[in-house]
């Protein structure tokens, strides 16, 4: 019996089973141990382990490797080692590597200056097919075929550049370019049935121009290329009275035309007649390092180291000379191809008479972009359209700067 007040004590055993231990071992893991597991673990992570990298090993270890590695690095590339760096590997490379360090533009212009002093050059004989050097515009590299070179051709000027009019009217005959400017301010020229009184109008090739009421033309520009045979001199008249190759053009042209360049009298090949004095000009100035190609016969096999030289440059009476591309063209070492810039007076013979090997026959098969394709020694014709162009662009060429 139970007093009033007082909780009763259950003696039975109802509740001691095994859902009875499992919340007590539940409670237990979950409250008291968990906790004392659990959390210290993370405390003693968060205070000390993830601190001290943070703050002070990321400290010593990052900062100083980033200022050492900095420091070293730009010093030489920035202030005053720059200079000294690139003055003492120009003194290297002159006595040791050629052509292997580049470092600046001015550095580049050096190099080129004691590269062609030197005498040496960086090309080697080359061995080609001469099959194909009639169309060949460099030995290097291959030419153009014209696809309608079996048509006829046509002159047409593609340069469309406007001129002053008082050159036009000069140039057709009617008065001096000061004369000419009297009579635009006189009000007696026409442009395309306008009066022009300005002194200093320019016009187009495709405009009337009229003085007097009759129209004003100038001479049609003419270029010629002539396949040149053995036995023609390279001059406009002879007093001897020798074959000229304007015995040839004669009847090509009724305007007067002019050899570009010369070829002696046992050379055969490309030669250009014109009466365009600019383009005359620019062919044949050697500032505009228009390049020619020759093929030599030889009276005996040439030897790689022979031709080498050539590459190289020699010393002639006249001052230095060198070919810009050497090739072996059959198996017998006979024929040779050149490609040389130099405007020299017999140049080529002179260079192969310096390495001691005669030239029995000389052929020019290129001159700058113009070959002499399907054209039979004697033959000639007139440029075509794309050659046309050619010319157009070289006349607006501009001297390169050295």
């Amino acid at each position: 019996m139970r007093k009033n007040g007082e909780k009763s004590e259950r003696k039975h055993s109802f509740g001691k089973g095994k859902k009875g231990v499992k919340r007590v071992g539940k409670s237990l893991d979950t409250q008291s141990d968990k906790r004392e597991y659990s959390k210290p673990d993370r405390k003693e992570f968060k205070k000390t382990d993830k601190k001290e990298f943070a703050k002070s090993d990321k400290k010593e270890f990052s900062k100083p490797v980033r200022k050492d590695l900095k420091k070293p690095d730009k010093k030489p590339f920035t202030k005053s080692d720059k200079k000294d760096f690139y003055k003492s590997d120009r003194k290297e490379f002159k006595k040791s590597d050629k052509g292997s360090f580049k470092k600046s533009k001015n550095y580049k212009k050096e190099v080129r200056s004691v590269f062609d002093k030197s005498g040496k050059s960086d090309k080697k004989v080359q061995y080609l097919d001469a099959s194909d050097l009639n169309y060949r515009t460099k030995l290097d590299k291959k030419g153009f075929r014209n696809k309608n070179e079996d048509k006829l051709p046509t002159i047409q000027e593609l340069d469309n550049t406007e001129v002053r009019l008082n050159k036009v009217i000069a140039e057709a005959g009617v008065c001096s370019r000061r004369e000419a400017d009297e009579l635009i301010t006189q009000g007696l020229i026409t442009v395309n049935g306008k009066e022009v009184n300005l002194v200093g109008s320019k016009v187009k090739p495709t405009d009337r121009v009229k003085y007097d009421g009759r129209l004003l033309t100038t001479e049609e520009k003419t270029y010629i290329l002539l396949n040149k045979p053995k036995g023609f001199i390279t001059t406009t008249d002879d007093p001897e009275d020798r074959k000229t190759v304007m015995d040839i053009v004669s009847e090509a042209t009724p305007n007067r035309v002019y050899p570009v360049g010369r070829l002696d009298r046992n050379t055969t090949g490309v030669l250009l007649l014109t009466n365009d004095g600019d383009f005359m000009e620019k062919v044949t100035h050697p500032k505009f390092n228009i390049t020619k190609i020759y093929k030599v016969g030889l009276d005996r096999r040439a030897d790689q180291s022979e031709l080498q030289q050539l590459l190289d440059g020699v010393k002639l009476e006249d001052g230095f000379s060198q070919a810009d591309n050497v090739a072996f063209l059959d198996e017998t070492g006979k024929t040779i191809g050149i490609e040389i810039h130099s405007g020299k007076n017999r140049i080529i013979r002179r260079m192969f008479e310096h390495i001691q090997l005669d030239i029995k026959s000389l052929d020019r098969t290129s001159f700058g972009p113009f070959t002499k394709t399907n054209l039979r020694p004697g033959q000639f014709r007139q440029l075509n359209d794309k050659e046309m162009a050619l010319v157009a662009r070289l006349k607006k060429q501009k001297a390169p700067k050295k």
